[in-house]
């Protein structure tokens, strides 16, 4: 069952994205939950107001809410922190997936490169080229 899944590319192909998506979204919010605690201890370090769920909230859309933490240094620090991680997990995302899709393009590219240098090849390009570079014969030839 399992070869004949993997046989089916288009299939195989789409649930490695949802996988990889779901993936994605579970580190994320992983990450969110983490750094809502580091906001909550941090806010509470600098007696500043802010509850647990706001700093939640907040850490989960954070590339939209970072303008709702409260304005102190630290607070600021940590989401920039936050938002790194986040461009880099999206990135590293992106990245493995388009690196993916140009592994066919590479095969492809190595295979040409190899058959350009077999000799029989090279022959071949040489007289094409000697062709392609002679002078056209003048008109009323026979060859015209």
């Amino acid at each position: 069952m399992g070869v004949y899944f993997l046989q089916d590319r288009r299939r195989a192909a789409q649930w490695a994205v949802f996988l990889g998506g779901v993936t994605f979204i579970i580190i994320y919010l992983y990450l969110a939950l983490l750094f809502s605690f580091e906001y909550y201890g941090i806010a509470r370090l600098e007696r500043v107001p802010l509850a647990w769920g706001d700093a939640l909230i907040t850490s989960v859309f954070i590339p939209i809410a970072y303008s709702d933490l409260p304005h102190t240094k630290l607070l600021r620090l940590a989401s920039g922190i936050q938002w790194a991680c986040v461009v880099a997990l999206g990135a590293s995302t992106f990245f493995s997936i388009f690196r993916k899709k140009l592994e066919p393009l590479y095969a492809v590219a190595n295979a040409i490169t190899r058959k350009m240098e077999e000799e029989e090849v090279k022959t071949t390009l040489i007289v094409l080229k000697d062709k392609l570079t002679q002078p056209p014969p003048p008109p009323g030839h026979p060859l015209n």
